[in-house]
């Protein structure tokens, strides 16, 4: 029958830790506590560097990353601190593991560590057996996830930005393509202004074509209109066929002169009778 060796480890004289089967046994009380995998890991690492600051990243590296898991800062910790937790639990009174801020985390050479062995034999006529995945207590909120399944989430909103992108210059290409054949087929109809007369006051009237009634078209303008000869004296109107009304324009400048600092102002009535 085999009777393979096995190692563990004595913390503080007063607890056994079993590192193959994740457990912690009280000597006295014969209390057993169950650790999760990498809570059990990150205290072997902590065995193994006795007296020595093991840094996070090194945990990270040997606990996670060789599972090719990917954990957060917090993640960590929330480890460390279970830990900590189950030792408590199991009877060590005292913070056997201490945080040098800023460089990682230490089991003091003050407290003591022994190995000692135990064959499978023993484990058999023993109360001890492996921890039940299903009976180990996990820290909360831990964020784990393999490479591969990180990698898809982070290609997920990448696909999602193409996607959008593309969307959005197809949308614009459409708009352009209308425009042009809306242009093509409809090109803009640029106003041309006939010089009507100029009053005393020094307003010159512009009138988009000939017609018949401009004096009284004007004559209405200036009732309605407060019309400053000395600040805008260009006056534009454009009289509609079809609907009943007109725009009055007032520049200080004359709109054909191109002058960039032209400053005008514009008016919409309703009718282009007279009273």
């Amino acid at each position: 029958m085999d009777d393979k060796k096995h190692q563990g480890v004595t913390l503080c004289a007063t607890v056994d830790f079993y590192p193959e089967l994740n457990q912690l046994v009280n000597k006295n009380s014969g209390k057993v506590v169950g650790l999760n995998w990498p809570t059990a890991r990150c205290l072997s690492i902590l065995i193994e560097h006795y007296g020595e600051v093991v840094p996070q990243e090194y945990f990270i590296e040997h606990v996670w990353s060789v599972k090719n898991i990917v954990v957060s800062n917090n993640t960590f910790v929330q480890n460390i601190s279970l830990l900590r937790r189950s030792l408590r639990s199991v009877g060590i009174d005292s913070d056997v593991i201490v945080t040098i801020k800023g460089r990682g985390y230490i089991i003091p050479l003050t407290f003591s560590i022994e190995n000692f062995d135990i064959t499978t034999n023993d484990w058999r006529t023993s109360s001890l057996s492996p921890t039940p995945e299903h009976c180990v207590e996990e820290p909360r909120s831990i964020e784990e996830r393999p490479l591969s399944e990180d990698k898809e989430r982070l290609h997920q909103p990448l696909q999602l930005f193409w996607c959008i992108c593309s969307g959005i210059t197809i949308a614009a290409a459409i708009l352009l393509l209308f425009l042009s054949v809306y242009l093509y087929y409809f090109p803009y109809k640029k106003i041309e202004y006939v010089f009507f007369n100029q009053d005393k006051d020094g307003c010159k009237f512009y009138f988009d074509r000939e017609r018949e009634g401009a004096s009284n078209i004007i004559d209405k303008v200036k009732r309605v209109d407060v019309i400053d000869c000395q600040k805008k004296s260009e006056i534009y109107i454009t009289a509609y066929e079809e609907v009943p009304h007109y725009t009055v324009i007032q520049c200080r400048y004359a709109i054909e002169d191109k002058i960039r600092n032209n400053v005008c102002s514009s008016a919409v009535h309703f009718s282009n009778e007279s009273d």
